[in-house]
């Protein structure tokens, strides 16, 4: 079993365009020597912008599915026909250590997180309207469909 004692757990959620990432970001630059980020795995395409291993660990579905059975994800859902999960080490290696620990994900995978370790602390950013929003979404080049969704 590994230890998770000393750190903490800090799980943010929020909707696609409400500015978790902005949030995020601040922290860790402000607390880096504190802090982790945890990289979430995912299934889905790489967009032209992300990067591997900063963005997303992004893997097929048969390595996705194995990490599933072999116990390695702390949490992990389907969204719109891709998998999207988080590692277990490196989160509580890193809370071993005594880092705050941040992970980026829906409200979903936060619920299962606080399940298997009761002291994470949950935080939902709320977008300012439906409006502002779309016009984040529309700015950042999401298509109607992904919009929509």
């Amino acid at each position: 079993m590994l230890h998770r004692k000393g750190g903490s757990l800090v799980v943010v959620s929020a909707p696609s365009g409400a500015g978790k990432t902005t949030i995020i970001r601040a922290f860790l630059e402000k607390y880096k020597e504190l802090s982790f980020f945890s990289v979430s795995l995912t299934t889905r395409q790489k967009r032209e912008e992300e990067q591997n291993g900063i963005d997303y660990f992004f893997v097929s579905k048969e390595e996705f599915l194995r990490k599933v059975k072999d116990g390695e994800l702390l949490e992990w859902e389907k969204v719109h026909n891709n998998y999207y999960g988080t590692p277990k080490k490196p989160i509580y290696e890193n809370m071993a250590k005594g880092k705050i620990c941040i992970l980026d994900i829906d409200v979903k995978g936060a619920i299962k997180v606080k399940r298997e370790i009761k002291e994470a602390n949950l935080v939902f950013i709320l977008h300012p309207s439906i409006e502002e929003l779309i016009n984040r979404l529309k700015k950042r080049g999401e298509n109607k469909e992904e919009i929509d969704k």
